[in-house]
């Protein structure tokens, strides 16, 4: 071999490496599955919950995908939690982002009661209470992942999961910060009617609230679980060298 091409040449792998990537590919293949039912939950939690905050008088049935919704996200995240469990700083941003969505999983049958009964102010506290855990995990689950995205070797990967995750804790900033606003300018009116109000505008008015003040940060949050299921899935099924 010329001095030139042994120049140009990649150094060899270390030893080590083939067998530390096969013992990571059963995790990382976990991984992969978790982080997609974290990315299908989502939306389907999106759609239940809004579909039951905005209809009247649901049936007993309805009640089944507010539980289903948030369980497949949590599910999803304790399964992804299983990647790397010796990593603290991981695990600590990891387990309240599965919590969150256990806790909306758990308060998902008061939406179809409050739908029954709008007045009864435990019901109402019960949905205020869902819907504040839910803009709580879509910043904590951005931070989740992007402490995930650290682990994985893909820095453009890192610099977009820092990224949403600033964003995603801006928009549900000011998601929140409207709410308490509304809530305030309408005050004393028991919160109960506060919801009714919300939920009686028009149809079209309701929609166009509902993209724009959710659809924001549900869709960076599933753009972000995306990218790291691939990846996840990639480093799983590539080849050893």
């Amino acid at each position: 071999m010329s001095r030139a091409a042994a120049v140009l040449a990649p150094p060899p792998l270390p030893q080590a490496a083939p067998a530390a990537v096969d013992a990571l590919r059963p995790a990382l293949g976990r991984l992969a599955r978790g982080l997609s039912c974290a990315f299908w939950g989502l939306p389907f939690t999106l759609l239940f919950l809004a579909r039951a905050l905005l209809i009247p008088g649901l049936h007993w049935a309805d009640a089944l995908p507010l539980v289903l919704g948030p369980a497949l996200i949590a599910w999803g995240l304790a399964r992804a939690a299983g990647y790397q469990p010796q990593e603290r700083v991981w695990q600590r941003a990891v387990w309240p982002a599965c919590l969150l969505a256990l806790l909306m999983a758990g308060l998902g049958p008061f939406v179809f009661l409050w739908s029954r009964v709008p007045l009864e102010p435990y019901f109402a506290r019960a949905v205020a209470l869902l819907l504040a855990a839910g803009l709580a995990g879509l910043v904590a689950l951005p931070h989740a992942l992007a402490r995930l995205a650290q682990m994985l070797p893909d820095a453009v990967l890192r610099g977009d999961a820092r990224l949403f995750t600033k964003v995603n804790a801006c928009l549900a900033g000011a998601l929140a910060g409207l709410f308490l606003l509304l809530l305030v300018r309408t005050w004393p009116l028991p919160l109960g009617e506060f919801l009714l109000r919300v939920r009686e505008l028009p149809v079209p008015a309701a929609q166009l609230v509902l993209i724009v003040a959710c659809l924001a940060p549900v869709a960076t949050a599933m753009a972000l679980t995306w990218k790291l299921k691939e990846l996840a899935l990639h480093l799983a099924v590539a080849p050893a060298r």
